[in-house]
């Protein structure tokens, strides 16, 4: 398994290396069979105690502190930037990080706020260290998809492994992501 950004997970498929990607933005050009899982909602966090500042003054919170974005090539990047740029948001500085786990201990240490999957933040919210972040437009909502080549010719096991995820994914997602309710938007 490799988690990765889009780009990569593209050129993964493209060149043959992977059976399966997970991914929330399709590429037109690619011939794929996709297997819709679960809903992604796109939330702004920010560390323990910013909701008050945040609600007060966006425009003052944003300038006082950094965007903090994933590298290019990630579609939470694109997605982060496009939402900014459509709600006139600016911060003075930015900081570019490669992982979504990097992004989470940034936020978390004050260094900024940021756009993250909420999938990936449970354990934070739980402890209080990340807080989800009100604003117009969000949370920017699409859904995950298993994909893979059209043409790809699979493994039995990788064959038995789409049939248990097709078979099971209600469950599968009842048992671990029903916590995301709790968010609802």
């Amino acid at each position: 398994m490799d988690v990765s950004n889009r780009d990569n997970v593209i050129r993964q498929l493209e060149n043959n290396e992977v059976d399966y990607a997970l991914m929330t933005r399709l590429p037109e050009a690619m011939s794929l069979s996709s297997l819709e899982l679960m809903q992604n909602n796109l939330v702004l966090v920010g560390g323990k105690g910013s909701r008050e500042d945040f609600s007060r003054n966006k425009n003052a919170y944003f300038k006082r502190f950094p965007f903090i974005f994933r590298e290019k090539g990630s579609a939470t990047r694109k997605a982060m930037k496009d939402y900014l740029k459509l709600n006139s948001y600016h911060s003075e500085k930015n900081i570019t990080l490669t992982s979504n786990e990097a992004v989470k201990q940034a936020v978390i240490s004050g260094m900024g706020c940021s756009i993250v999957p909420l999938i990936g933040i449970k354990n934070e919210l739980h402890l209080g260290q990340l807080e989800v972040l009100s604003a117009p437009g969000l949370p920017i909502k699409s859904s995950w998809y298993m994909v893979h080549l059209k043409e790809k010719k699979h493994s039995p096991t990788a064959k038995e492994f789409l049939k248990h995820l097709i078979d099971k994914r209600d469950s599968i997602l009842s048992k671990h992501f029903d916590w995301v309710k709790e968010f609802e938007f």
